[in-house]
């Protein structure tokens, strides 16, 4: 592995985390909103711990990656129904697990029509204002929302799985530039066209 790759860990650490919160298991249907660097990371985790697949992303360049990062399906919402897909694929029962990478508060409110019973949804948005949930599906599906924000001592287990995610990595990894260009790696980070997935920085 080298030095390079090996700084991916930090954000495998965080779809890690999340992961574990949302105690994803083998045969779960799990829904991650948002195909960006983070989303993706947990998609791909989530598959490795056994679980079906569903990505929805609007941006075609993101949603053509998450089937490398282990999307069973790929779905663009603003040209396919979601929910219509999601009770067609679990016949009307819902999703298990359900991740909001996105950073759109509105689908964390819309979740809860999307879970089965007992299902969880993993929050990973953060509002500046109070986002409202559906308490009455939260109890009548025994539902459960977890939090995550950093991760919990997931480095040493990361650092053991990581070379078998070395193929998703490269492909995440999609600009390099030395230090002393730190202003235009940064710039290139915020062009939302710039096809930009996870930037590095090199020392060397």
């Amino acid at each position: 592995m080298t030095y390079q790759q090996a700084a991916l860990c930090e954000p495998f650490t965080i779809g890690l985390q999340a992961n574990w919160r949302g105690d994803v298991r083998p045969g779960d249907v799990v829904l991650v909103h948002g195909g960006g660097p983070i989303g993706l990371i947990v998609a791909n985790i989530a598959k490795s711990r056994g679980a079906t697949e569903i990505v929805s992303e609007p941006n075609e360049s993101r949603l053509a990656m998450a089937k490398d990062f282990g999307a069973d399906y790929s779905i663009n919402p603003m040209k396919e129904d979601l929910d219509a897909f999601i009770n067609k694929l679990t016949d009307g029962e819902g999703v298990n697990v359900i991740f909001e990478a996105a950073g759109v508060p509105a689908l964390l409110a819309h979740a809860t029509s999307q879970l089965s019973p007992a299902g969880r949804l993993v929050a990973m948005t953060f509002g500046k204002e109070p986002i409202p949930v559906n308490f009455k599906e939260i109890n009548a599906k025994e539902l459960t929302i977890l939090g995550t924000r950093h991760q919990y001592q997931k480095f040493p287990e990361v650092v053991k799985i990581l070379p078998d995610h070395l193929k998703e990595v490269d492909e995440i990894t999609t600009h390099v530039f030395k230090a002393e260009d730190f202003q235009k790696a940064f710039d290139t980070l915020a062009d939302r066209n710039s096809g930009a997935g996870k930037v590095v920085l090199t020392f060397a």
